[in-house]
């Protein structure tokens, strides 16, 4: 399974054991959208987008694709405010953002550090 994007869409390929191309299913991305992070658990593939529509705004999006069905529905996680067009996550030349689903399988648990600010993650789940 494989996520990529090109030219403002997102793909998803999914491929067999000889590399070949089982199937491939892709959808938009808006201009100011990009990929933070991915999970693959229990036959979905999530991959996890920063939306940014003003210089202040954020918006965390998961899109899932669920491999039985090839279908992809987008959920929107949670918005939030940053100072001066600063992004929502650290910047990733230098530091890391990773997406894991906790032991209970109930939530989402995302690890990032920020020296020069503060925030709350709280949204819903996707799972």
């Amino acid at each position: 399974m494989v996520a990529r994007t090109a030219k403002r869409k997102l793909i998803f390929e999914a491929y067999d054991e000889q590399a070949k191309n089982i199937f491939n299913v892709f959808t938009d991305l808006d201009k100011n959208e990009t990929i933070a992070g991915e999970i693959f658990y229990n036959n979905q593939l999530k991959v996890f987008s920063v939306y940014t529509p003003s210089k202040t705004d954020r918006v965390i999006n998961c899109y899932i694709l669920d491999v039985l069905n090839k279908s992809i529905k987008k959920v929107e996680l949670f918005k939030t405010s940053v100072e001066k067009q600063q992004s929502l996550f650290s910047g990733q030349n230098k530091r890391q953002t990773n997406f894991a689903i906790s032991g209970n399988e109930k939530f989402l648990a995302v690890a990032t550090d920020n020296i020069k600010k503060t925030f709350k993650l709280l949204f819903s789940t996707c799972f």
